[in-house]
């Protein structure tokens, strides 16, 4: 008997909330991984639906069809639905990856549904199940659900933190954004890269650029490496509050070519200013740079 270990990648910027769950069911190996709420799936879908199809179906196998089809709901829920009509029990992994095919597409009525049923098997306490339903409430705009089951949870992890403050962010509540984070490690949670992506965020939208200034700092000396969305929001950051001649100089001071979310906050900066000239290079850059990645493709 061997183990079936998935890893399963939040729906983040950087792509960096991962959860391993491990089986030990299947009398062979298997090992596969899974983008949430992303295009890349890092496996031939339809080799594994050609495998569910031909093999004795059992828990681990509608597993996998229901992780990989979250970006197909309607899929998903069916493939939910299936196992109880055939006797299976639902696990933490079943939930996981039917509330992550209702987050894509913000199904909250679905959602709604399978937090019920959660409840009822006691899956709701599970903290893996417990960061889903908090994606799923925050895509569908309910803070206010989000904000619910992240209190109910006794050890948040990084991942439940991250997900509120991106959430706050998104809808607009900045001070409450910027609390959480400051909160965070009040509550014994450290924050990471993704923390740092969505405090900056938030203060590039509240015009809070000092604060966010500060944050960046904070983050280099802990020693976390910036990346290219970092450095996309400290242009942000300082484009949206016109300081222009600043948003230039950090982009041609990178240590690396720009990305294409650098070149668009500074595009939208520009936007917002009316500055023709520097919003030319930046469509120019952003154009050579797309141009060169279909090339290379």
């Amino acid at each position: 008997m061997q183990t079936v270990v998935v890893y399963v990648k939040y729906p983040t910027s950087e792509k960096e909330w991962v959860i391993g769950l491990t089986w030990a069911i299947l009398p062979h190996e298997l090992a596969f991984e899974v983008e949430l709420g992303s295009k890349s799936i890092l496996y031939c879908l339809n080799l594994a639906q050609n495998v569910f199809d031909m093999s004795l179906r059992d828990e681990v196998s509608y597993n996998i069809l229901i992780v990989s089809q979250t970006s197909h709901c309607s899929k998903s829920l069916q493939l939910f639905s299936e196992m109880v009509l055939n006797g299976m029990k639902h696990d933490t992994v079943s939930f996981v990856g039917v509330l992550s095919a209702c987050a894509t597409i913000s199904a909250i009525k679905q959602g709604k549904e399978i937090h019920a049923f959660a409840v009822r098997r006691l899956f709701h306490e599970h903290l893996f199940v417990s960061n889903s339903l908090l994606d799923l409430y925050t895509k569908c705009e309910r803070i206010d659900l989000s904000r619910k089951v992240f209190d109910s949870i006794e050890n948040r992890d990084v991942a439940s933190w991250n997900t509120m403050i991106l959430g706050y962010g998104m809808l607009g509540d900045l001070h409450t954004a910027i609390d959480m984070f400051e909160a965070m490690r009040e509550d014994g949670v450290e924050h990471n890269s993704v923390s740092y992506i969505a405090v900056l965020s938030a203060c590039s939208h509240g015009g809070l650029v000092d604060k966010g200034k500060k944050y960046f700092n904070d983050m280099l000396a802990r020693n976390i490496e910036p990346s290219q969305m970092h450095y996309a929001c400290m242009v942000d950051l300082r484009g949206r509050s016109g300081l222009m001649d600043e948003a230039t100089n950090l982009i041609t001071g990178l240590p690396f070519k720009p990305d294409s979310n650098v070149w668009a906050a500074l595009l939208g900066a520009c936007r917002l200013h009316g500055n023709v000239d520097l919003g030319s290079w930046a469509a120019v850059s952003s154009w050579v740079l797309c141009s060169s990645l279909k090339y290379v493709r």
